[in-house]
C-alpha cells in the first residue's frame, strides 16, 4: 500500500462502518475523512488522487460525480495531470 512506503495518505469515505474496518489496517498511517469530497481539508494538497472504478459508480448522479472531481482537482497542483484533464472535461 502507498502509505506502507512511506507516503501521506488521505481516504474519503462518507460510510462509516467501511472506514472502521480499514481503519484496523492502517490506523497510524491513513488520515481518513468520514464525508463525502466537500469535508477534504482546506490546504491539503495531493500528487496523486486514486479512484476506484468501485466508487465511481457509487455516485450515481452526473453532477456529484463532477463535484467530487473538481473538489480532488481543488486540492492537486496545477501542473497535475489529473487537475488539467478534469479542468478540461468539466469547462
Amino acid at each position: 500500500m502507498i502509505a506502507h512506503a512511506g507516503f501521506a495518505v488521505t481516504g474519503v469515505d462518507p460510510h462509516q462502518p467501511s472506514i472502521t474496518a480499514k481503519q484496523k489496517l492502517d490506523a497510524d498511517r491513513v488520515e481518513w475523512v468520514i464525508d463525502d469530497s466537500r469535508a477534504i481539508p482546506v490546504g491539503r494538497e495531493f500528487g496523486v488522487a486514486i479512484l476506484s472504478s468501485k466508487e465511481v459508480q457509487a455516485i450515481r448522479e452526473d453532477e456529484n460525480l463532477s463535484r467530487a472531481l473538481r473538489d480532488i482537482a481543488a486540492h492537486m497542483p496545477s501542473s497535475v495531470a489529473f487537475r488539467k484533464l478534469v479542468g478540461g472535461w468539466l469547462s
